[in-house]
Formats: structure tokens, sequence, C-alpha cells
């Protein structure tokens, strides 16, 4: 048998041994992804905690200008972020203090849940239990319990209506520490337990409102005839101003209005200052007497007094 030789010349040899291996593009974007995701939630953490503090010095009435840094703002983002995961706990501890509306939009949730189960299906089994009296009712049923979706739909959309109203409202309270509206003295705004129950409220809404549009608008849309489309498309605006609106109406109802006193000088013992904040060559301070802002140069070698925590909304 004739034997067969393979030759490599030395350019062959050469590119064999220094071939560079292939690139391992996966891990490079998996980091790429990491910190893309990175930037995005310091974007959302930044975003919210601009509305949030913003809307809290608008809500008592400080300078629109007061200067924040971009840790106090991520901050507040993280800590609004937290009390929306924290709240659903508070919820279910306080289930038998829900009111009497919230019921109903819990029924409405239930007559919606099984949407991706026909109801043909059920009635189907209803036929088989009790024979062919049901099969004479069956369009008859399936009527009206498309016009009790309908109607759980058109109800929940206008309480999502009086939510954005209520939530207009709120947003619309500005100035408290000068001139307090009528809406913050009927609301009781100025107690504090009172604004945690409005917000708390608030948000159990807007997750009602959220759960009904998922179920129906996602699981369920091609079931859904016209008319119900059109309102799973309606809640589905509504709530996502309401969404929006939340950052707003944490920093109005849940941020705290306690602040620290604040005197100019070492040796006085009584001020009408409370400090908002700081920054290395300014103290920014409220006049409560006056009612203003105030910008007070920051020096190192000046001695301050700040004192304990006082409450503004209580004054």
């Amino acid at each position: 048998m004739g034997e067969h030789r393979i030759i490599i010349t030395d350019a062959e040899l050469s590119s064999e041994l220094f071939r560079k291996p292939p690139l391992n593009t996966s891990r490079g974007l998996n980091i790429l992804k990491g910190a893309v995701g990175l930037i995005g939630l310091t974007s959302i953490l930044y975003g919210i905690g601009f509305l949030v503090l913003r809307s809290h010095y608008a809500f008592l009435g400080f300078w629109g200008g007061v200067p924040v840094s971009s840790s106090e703002v991520a901050e507040e983002g993280g800590r609004f972020l937290f009390d929306l995961i924290y709240l659903p706990i508070t919820l279910l501890s306080s289930i038998t203090k829900f009111s009497r509306d919230q019921f109903l939009i819990l029924a409405v949730v239930v007559l919606l849940w099984d949407l991706r189960n026909p109801a043909q299906r059920r009635l189907g089994r209803l036929a088989d239990v009790f024979g062919t009296h049901l099969r004479k009712f069956r369009g008859s049923i399936e009527r009206l319990l498309t016009l009790m979706r309908t109607l759980g739909l058109f109800l929940l959309l206008a309480g999502s209506v009086v939510l954005l109203e209520t939530l207009w409202q709120v947003i619309e309270i500005r100035d408290v520490l000068r001139t307090p509206t009528n809406t913050y003295r009927v609301l009781n705004l100025q107690n504090s337990q009172a604004r945690t129950a409005m917000y708390t409220d608030v948000v159990w809404r807007v997750v009602i409102v959220t759960i009904v549009v998922w179920l129906a608008g996602v699981r369920s849309w091609h079931r859904l005839g016209r008319v119900q489309k059109f309102l799973v498309m309606a809640n589905g605006l509504v709530l996502l101003a309401a969404i929006a609106s939340v950052p707003v109406i944490y920093g109005k109802l849940m941020m705290p209005t306690t602040y620290r006193t604040f005197s100019p000088s070492e040796n006085s013992s009584e001020s009408n200052f409370v400090l908002i904040t700081y920054t290395p060559n300014t103290w920014v301070v409220w006049d409560s007497k006056n009612k203003v802002t105030k910008l007070l140069p920051r020096n190192e070698r000046d001695l301050v007094s700040i004192g304990s925590h006082v409450d503004l909304s209580a004054k």
C-alpha cells in the first residue's frame, strides 16, 4: 500500500502556532448589559428623587431653588421605592380597615380575575349537571356575564377618574406654611397619620387598577368586545397618569415635615429659623416668623447652633 505524506510548510506552521483564539463576546455583552442596567436604575432613582424633593418643597412653600446634591436625590428615590415595596405588608396588616369602596373594587377584580377561562366552559359543566334546562338559558347567561364585565370595567373607569381628580387636588396643594388651602384643611393633611392613610389609599387603588388592566388587557384581550377593549384602554391611560403622579404625591404626603432648629450664633437661645439643607458655602434656612426661605453665608470659623426637631406642619 502506498504511503500518504502530509507536508506542512514553515508558513502554515507559523500561522497555526500564532493563531489568535476567538474572542469571547458573550462576556463583554453581559458586562455591557449590566452597565446599561445600572445606569438606567441610577437614572430612575435620580428622576424619582428629584420629583419627590421638589414636590415636597413646593408643598411646604420653600424656595424652589433650594440646592440638592445628587446623592440626596438618589437617596430619596431609593427611599420611595423601598416604601413602595414595603407598603403591601402594611396593607395586609390593616386589611380590616379597608373602606366600603375598596371592597367594591375588590369585587370587580374578582369578577374579572378568571377571564382567561371562557365562560362557555363553566356553563358547559353546569349544563352537564343540571341537564337541558340550563342550556335553554345559556345564551342569556353569557350575555349577562358580558354585561356584568362591561359594567365592572365602566365602574372601574369611573373610580379611576375620581382617583385622578383626587391626585390632582393633592398635587395642587402648595405653600401650606404660608397660606393653607381649604383642601389642605378638609383632608386634614396637617396630621401625619392622615397623610399616610391617604397615600396608602392612593397606592392601593393604583394597584387594583393595574391588576384589572393586566388581566383584561394582557391575558384576555382577544376575548373582549369593542366596548370592553375601549374601557380597558381608557383605564390604562388613566393608570399611566396615576402612576406618573405617585412620586409627586409621595413627596407631598410621605416626606417628613420635621426639621432641626437653627441659630446663626452659638449664644442665640431663641431662633425662628429651621435648617432645610446646606452647601459648603451656604446655610439654607426657613424663617418661621416671616415665612420666607433665607440663604445665610456659611463660614467654618463661625459657630452656629443646630437644635432639636420641630414639626412645621403642626404650626
